[in-house]
């Protein structure tokens, strides 16, 4: 009977012991499903992104455009507004956040002294350390120069553009601005302050349809105002103590009338990068990007311009640019990618003081006129790429594009990593709300490892900061073009 008893404790215990790894066989199951349905909504691994959070004005109201510029610097960001509402008129905002931990919050709303209706002001932004720049770029006044920080109010100079410059003192929950700056040259239509980047002491503005015949690199302009229509300058200013001054005045050494030099631009450090996106070429509009360095105070072009070895007509090369030490993102909206005109980026290397093609970037599933290149940023091995006019109906983050086009200009944003030897796609973002005419990938940021995507059309009626929603976000249109922003960590 004892060994009876002792088979039936034996037995017993195997039993327990098999229903033991039973158990845990089925939690892991179920705990594999859940991760897999996670996975499936989210596509979220080590390397990959995950939406954080949704951003919309604390007052949101129809056609802003909130999220037609976005600007990153470590915990702060930067969101500009160029229709938003004050008065009942559209005066342009641009609107501050701070994080803390993983949450954001409104910190400060920005207005130009001078608001004027349509001015545009918040077009465009860029943000370093406690110093933002913010370009207006159909304001009208007819100062010229660097004012501190005064702006006067007329409306002799149509749509000449303007740039005000604000900063902060406790760590960019209040700024206040401090300087407001004009081309030298002011005169109608050049939209100055339609492209700016500011790095440290210095900001460069483009003026993409600048007037002036002169070429090459100067110190200002002379007041030359006509001879090569929309050839385009950029115009530089440095920061000595609290005050601005012009330093530089730059064109293409090949200047031409229509060339577009300072649509885009880029400035790390002594280098800058601009695009002139209608560059011709032997009668053909293909697009081009120059490189100027700087030697003390004295700019100069670096050889000739660049282009892509397959750009062709009508390809938009130089439409966007991001710059970060030895490396150049360029965005060519129009160039023929996987399919049709659907857009690419081309990586250059700077290898023995010359800049080469290493790269060339395009949509993994990309659609006709997707503008695949329309944003691009830079940062360590990240870079971000939007193509707002992208169709697919997809509302989530993955790995692979989605090849549909039913959701017209919804838009999209691909994410790449460098691996020393080349360039991956590693997420393709997508908002969750996605709707037609969104154009989610307007604009984009990157920096430490975080992604902001302006989406300028977006139509919801939410307001204010969303940190980590559940659900998220809401998918209506009741505000239309209202617009907003979605950050990724």
């Amino acid at each position: 009977m004892p060994y009876s008893q002792n088979l039936d404790r034996n037995s017993c215990w195997r039993l327990f012991s098999s229903f033991s790894i039973l158990l845990v066989i089925v939690l892991m199951l179920i705990s594999g499903c859940l991760s897999s349905d996670v996975d499936s909504e989210n596509a979220i691994n080590k390397d990959q992104l995950v939406q954080t959070t949704y951003v919309k004005s604390e007052e949101t109201v129809q056609q802003e455009w909130f999220g037609s510029s976005v600007s990153l610097n470590g915990n702060t960001l930067a969101v500009g507004i160029p229709q938003e509402e004050n008065g009942n008129i559209r005066v342009g905002a641009v609107k501050v956040y701070t994080r803390e931990g993983h949450n954001w919050t409104l910190a400060d709303t920005l207005r130009a002294q001078n608001q004027g209706d349509s001015d545009r002001f918040g077009f465009s932004v860029s943000l370093d350390g406690n110093t933002l720049a913010v370009g207006a770029p159909l304001e009208s006044t007819s100062q010229k120069g660097v004012h501190h920080p005064k702006a006067v109010d007329n409306n002799e100079a149509t749509n000449s553009g303007a740039v005000y410059v604000f900063q902060t003192e406790n760590n960019g929950q209040t700024w206040s601005q401090r300087a407001y700056l004009k081309a030298d040259n002011t005169h109608n239509h050049t939209q100055f302050g339609f492209s700016i980047s500011l790095d440290g002491d210095t900001l460069a503005v483009g003026a993409y349809l600048d007037d002036s015949d002169i070429q090459g690199s100067s110190s200002t302009s002379n007041g030359d105002t006509s001879g090569k229509e929309n050839s385009g300058a950029v115009f530089v200013f440095t920061r000595s103590g609290a005050l601005w001054s012009q330093q530089a005045y730059l064109k293409a050494k090949d200047s031409v009338a229509d060339d577009q030099f300072g649509f885009s631009v880029s400035l790390d450090g002594d280098t800058l990068a601009v695009g002139a996106n209608k560059k011709s070429v032997n009668n053909n509009t293909i697009g081009a990007v120059y490189v100027f360095t700087r030697s003390g105070t004295s700019w100069s072009q670096q050889g000739s311009s660049l282009r892509g070895n397959n750009t062709e007509t009508g390809d938009d090369f130089g439409s966007s640019v991001s710059l970060e030490g030895n490396t150049l993102a360029v965005g060519a909206i129009q160039a023929n990618g996987t399919v049709g005109n659907s857009g690419a980026v081309y990586v250059f290397m700077l290898d023995n003081g010359t800049w080469t093609e290493k790269y060339q970037l395009t949509a993994d599933h990309a659609g006709d006129n997707d503008t695949f290149g329309h944003s691009v940023s830079l940062a360590g091995k990240m870079l971000v790429v939007g193509a707002p006019y992208e169709d697919s109906d997809q509302k989530r983050i993955s790995v692979d594009g989605s090849a549909n086009n039913a959701v017209s200009a919804s838009g999209a944003v691909y994410v790449f990593r460098n691996n020393d030897t080349s360039w991956t796609q590693e997420s393709y973002l997508k908002a969750k709300n996605a709707g037609a005419k969104d154009e989610f990938g307007y604009s984009v940021a990157v920096d430490e490892g975080t992604v902001v995507v302006g989406s300028r059309y977006e139509s919801s009626d939410e307001t204010g900061v969303t940190n980590d929603p559940t659900p998220f976000p809401i998918d209506n249109n009741n505000a239309p073009n209202s617009g907003a922003v979605y950050i990724y960590q």
